[in-house]
């Protein structure tokens, strides 16, 4: 009897063993599963890693070109709405003596409001004062003179400062001689009533500012007027 109450015991062990063993086999083949996946995973992440860098590689390539003509075409999308809304709207006639040109250019202008100034520069990250005026009248799609006294003269005299407006091009007399053009502007604002004006200019001794007509440097020094921008464009 004991014999097979030995038989019966041992046969349960075994039994038990046997139930165990699948159980036990697959615990080193879910790690060895986890692993994978863990491999896995950091190679998708290098992965999207490796195209993240080849796709911002690609837009530092091409991000100057894009933005070269996103600048083109907003200059003219705004010159272009403008026009289309006086059009419309019929606004030029609430708008006397300013012009769509004369006001990018004096847009365009105060985008480089602090830039240094250098003798016979032509920007676009320094200029001297004629320089500003040439580069900001190319800008808008005009070709002036590169020297003052010569935009001075190629350009049409407006001899009031009442009738001057926005983008026509202001000069001064030099330092030491007042009556020799030495220096030109391009006006920003008109005050008809009092007869004065701003105007944005590169100069020496602050780089590209405005500043009054009244200043008593220009004060004394101004000379003249002239317009390239014809009214109505």
């Amino acid at each position: 009897m004991k014999r097979i109450l030995h038989i019966v015991l041992l046969t349960l062990v075994l039994a038990s063993l046997g139930s165990q063993l699948p159980a036990d086999a697959r615990r080193p083949k879910k790690k060895k599963s986890q692993e994978s996946e863990q491999v896995q995973r950091i190679r998708i992440t290098i992965n999207l890693a490796e195209l993240r860098d080849s796709i911002d590689a690609q837009a530092r390539r091409y991000e100057k070109e894009i933005y070269a003509e996103l600048d083109s075409a907003g200059r003219a999308g705004r010159l272009e709405i403008a026009s289309r809304i006086d059009e419309i709207t019929g606004f030029r006639k609430h708008r006397p003596g300013g012009t769509y040109l004369g006001e990018l250019a004096v847009a365009l202008a105060k985008e480089h409001l602090g830039k240094p100034y250098k003798w016979a520069a032509n920007g676009p990250d320094v200029f001297d004062c004629s320089g500003f005026t040439r580069y900001i009248y190319k800008e808008i799609g005009i070709n002036i003179p590169r020297h003052s006294g010569t935009q001075f003269e190629k350009g049409r005299e407006i001899g009031m400062i009442t009738d001057l407006q926005e983008g026509d091009l202001v000069f001064f007399g030099e330092a030491r001689n007042i009556r020799k053009i030495g220096h030109v502007g391009m006006v920003v604002s008109v005050d008809r009533e009092h007869a004065r004006f701003s105007f944005i200019h590169a100069s020496s001794s602050g780089g590209v500012r405005i500043s009054p007509n009244t200043e008593d440097y220009f004060f004394i020094r101004y000379i003249g007027a002239a317009r390239y921008i014809q009214p109505g464009k």
